[in-house]
């Protein structure tokens, strides 16, 4: 009796394809056509160092990383590769071929929410490619909050592979304003940054200088208010530093992303500060449905020099549909009066469970609803809290009952979809611990952000 085993179809394909991929190649010319405004030898620079490779696999790889690098660059509607035979042995000419966006981008979107502001609405206009190496100049201004109040203005220019390395220059002028009616002053701040950025390995680095007045606007003002008030001017380095493997920053199914902020004041200036944030976050899919179990960790702090005291411009606040939900806009922590007066210390943990709506057609497309389910726990301090807690953290002798009794929650349920606006969230909060002065806004709440969390 004999028998005989023969490969399989797929075994037999798959051996072919690897000897294929170990198959001997090189490149041998490039070409890039397509361009117009771009500078041909700025393309060159960025294309050549990655057509190294020995085969085929090599090879491959090489020009995929080619091609995302010319992608990234945000001023090609298309960038596209052809191999062609050459009359070298073992050897491929390479023709990348282009199709450049347009000069003028004009955009209507959401505004970054800043220190416990709400979201709003932004106009911006972006002339790109400039000088011909993907340099662009933006303008753009927005409004926070619904009562459109607080604001800003931003001009903007950017530089892309500065210095012919993976690096970013940027540098530009700002102005923001913060005059609620409901408070009893004005907060306007004007200024300029300039940044260096290594996002690859180094993170990003900056230096802002900033002129800022705070003005009574009511008798009614807080006497912290009114001793504050005045011009002053910051001087000051940050830092940035960012991992991020989210599939979606808007709304992440899956992934991880941890950065942190990190800026020094006192070069010059009237205001010394060291003020620290760290933000974790962490995205476990739940089947194969899009659910999926997302967990946001933030942590600040701000420490002051002896002989100097934070004002309410440099302190965390937090409180809003997108900074601590059930709560109002800068509704968590300490007031004087109407006056928010924000803290040093500050920490929140938001969970949420979301699970996608049965929504099919254009608007499932368009915008991918999901019910969810959230809790919120947070907690802010003022310098004199935050000093002693520190120390009481240190000496181990911090009191958890006295921690747990200040610690805010709050939970609910809503609907969140992912729009080119933003990530759009109209929920329905309850808080289950306030502390005495905190403002709550229990019910329905609308917020749009450009970030989970």
């Amino acid at each position: 009796m004999s028998s005989s085993f023969e490969d399989s179809p797929t075994s037999t394909e798959e051996s072919k394809l690897e000897e294929l991929f170990q198959s001997k190649l090189k490149i041998g010319s490039l070409k890039i056509r397509g361009y117009r405004r771009t500078n041909p030898s700025f393309l060159h620079s960025l294309v050549a160092p990655s057509l190294g490779g020995e085969n085929f696999r090599e090879v491959i790889e090489n020009l995929s990383i080619a091609i995302e690098r010319l992608r990234e660059l945000d001023i090609f509607k298309g960038v596209d590769v052809f191999l062609d035979e050459s009359s070298v042995p073992d050897q491929t000419d390479v023709l990348v071929t282009v199709s450049e966006k347009g000069r003028l981008q004009l955009r209507l979107g959401t505004t970054v929410e800043r220190e416990g502001f709400e979201t709003g609405l932004e106009t911006c206009a972006t002339l790109r490619n400039i000088f011909g190496k993907a340099e662009r100049l933006r303008f753009e201004a927005g409004t926070e909050g619904t009562d459109l109040a607080r604001g800003y203005g931003v001009a903007e220019f950017y530089k892309p592979h500065a210095f012919g390395c993976d690096t970013f220059f940027s540098a530009y002028l700002n102005r923001q304003y913060f005059n609620e009616k409901q408070r009893s002053h004005n907060e306007v701040s004007r200024g300029f940054v300039t940044s260096f950025g290594f996002p690859q390995s180094l993170g990003i680095f900056s230096y802002e200088g900033a002129w800022r007045e705070i003005s009574v606007t009511e008798p009614s003002a807080s006497s912290t208010i009114r001793e504050e008030a005045g011009f002053s001017f910051k001087s000051s380095i940050k830092h940035t530093y960012e991992i991020d493997s989210r599939d979606n920053p808007q709304a992440p199914i899956e992934g991880k992303c941890f950065n942190v902020h990190t800026e020094l004041a006192g070069l010059g200036g009237s205001v010394r500060y060291i003020r620290q944030q760290l933000e974790s976050q962490l995205h476990i899919p739940i089947g194969d449905t899009e659910a999926s179990y997302g967990i946001a960790c933030r942590l600040g702090y701000l420490y002051t020099p002896k002989s100097y005291l934070s004002t309410v411009l440099d302190r965390f606040y937090l409180g809003g549909p997108n900074s601590f939900r059930g709560f109002q806009t800068r509704g968590v922590g300490p007031y004087e009066k109407d006056d928010p007066l924000g803290g040093e210390l500050f920490y929140t943990i938001f969970s949420s469970l979301s699970i996608p709506l049965p929504v099919k057609g254009v608007l499932g497309n368009l915008f991918r609803p999901k019910a969810h389910i959230f809790a919120t726990i947070g907690d802010i301090s003022s310098v004199k809290d935050s000093q002693s807690l520190l120390g009481q953290v240190f000496t181990r002798q911090l009191p958890w009952k006295n921690l747990f009794e200040t610690t805010r929650i709050s939970v609910g349920l809503g609907v969140v979809a992912d729009t080119q606006l933003g990530r759009l969230e109209v929920n329905y909060c309850h808080v289950l611990r306030r502390t005495q002065g905190d403002r709550i806004h229990s019910g329905i709440q609308f917020g749009i952000s450009k970030t989970f969390g």
